[in-house]
Parts: C-alpha cells; sequence; structure tokens
C-alpha cells in the first residue's frame, strides 16, 4: 500500500468537489494566507515603529514633552 495516511482523506475530500469548486477552494486558502501575511506584517511593522518612537521621545528633554 503506497498511500500515506493523510492522502486517503485529503483524496475523499476532494472527490465531493468538482473542478471548479477545488478551485475556489485553492483560490480561498491563498486569499487567506495573503491577508493574513499582510495583516500580522502591519502588526509588527506597528509595534515597531511605536517603539522605536517611545525611544525617541525618552531621549528628548523633559521640557520638550
Amino acid at each position: 500500500m503506497t498511500t500515506s495516511r493523510l492522502s486517503r482523506p485529503i483524496g475523499a475530500f476532494t472527490r465531493n468537489f468538482n473542478a471548479h469548486e477545488r478551485r475556489l477552494v485553492v483560490q480561498v486558502a491563498v486569499i487567506g494566507l495573503v491577508v493574513w501575511a499582510v495583516t500580522f506584517a502591519l502588526k509588527t511593522a506597528v509595534h515597531w515603529v511605536f517603539d522605536t518612537v517611545i525611544v525617541g521621545v525618552e531621549g528628548l528633554p523633559i521640557l520638550a514633552l
């Protein structure tokens, strides 16, 4: 038996969809991954910029605050 334990459920799952539906499932997965990546990058950038600004503000004289 050459099929892995993972390929059997995936094969059974994909047999329930026609070619158009499989394409839509892949499209949704790719779009979801791209949205997650952009959101994660923006979240990380906001935290980095905030930390950088705080370090800069801490270096200013007290009267500038």
